[in-house]
């Protein structure tokens, strides 16, 4: 079982490491914006055969992590614009996951392997969140482009929403990390604790 000392240790690491890589660093949020949105260009301006995307980043005069999105049906024609926070949407949650790996106490030959599984399938959340976003948005505009039926749009507005951006993080830090080994171990560490405190009990 893990003691009161080694939970601390965690926290305290994982405390240093989320605000190493959430510090709103000179210049990171402008970068991060511009990946975005060249991804989400590469991803999505054509995803939908009768609309059209754009992802485009906001002047100088704007919060640098805001991104304007752009999004215009061919048939009928229609036209709509939604606006993004790159840092909470994408940042924050690759951060997240980043921080909770390096404070993981595991051997480093499996923390590499960790961060990178990590990385990919956090990214992979964060366009499939950019998604369900985009669906949400098109189905004000054109409905027919997306054909959602009722439960299927509540399923997207609650992906679209902020929640899964702070519930997914962890998951995806147990997925990468954790070894059915690891299970097995704090299983039986778990039962062994549990039959020292019926014995005392007794």
């Amino acid at each position: 079982m893990l003691t009161s000392k080694q939970i601390g240790l965690f926290i305290l690491r994982l405390t240093l490491f989320f605000t190493v890589l959430a510090i709103p660093w000179p210049g990171t949020a402008r970068a991060y914006s511009v990946l975005f949105c060249g991804s989400g260009n590469v991803l999505f301006a054509t995803f939908w055969p009768q609309a059209v995307i754009e992802f485009q980043t906001v002047g100088a005069d704007r919060d640098p992590a805001e991104v304007k999105i752009a999004v215009e049906t061919l048939k009928p024609p229609a036209a709509q614009t939604t606006q993004l926070d790159a840092r909470m949407t994408g940042y924050l949650p690759i951060a997240q996951v980043l921080a909770l790996i390096l404070a993981t106490p595991i051997p480093w030959s499996r923390r590499w392997k960790a961060l990178v599984w990590g990385f990919l399938l956090v990214n992979l959340f964060v366009a499939v969140r950019v998604w369900s976003i985009l669906v949400f948005t098109l189905s004000s505009v054109a409905q027919h482009i997306t054909n959602l039926g009722e439960l299927s749009a509540d399923l997207i507005s609650i992906l679209a929403s902020p929640t899964p951006a702070f519930l997914v993080p962890p998951l995806v830090w147990l997925l990468v990390v954790l070894r059915p080994a690891d299970l097995a171990r704090f299983s039986a560490e778990l039962g062994a604790d549990v039959a020292r405190r019926s014995r005392r009990a007794d």
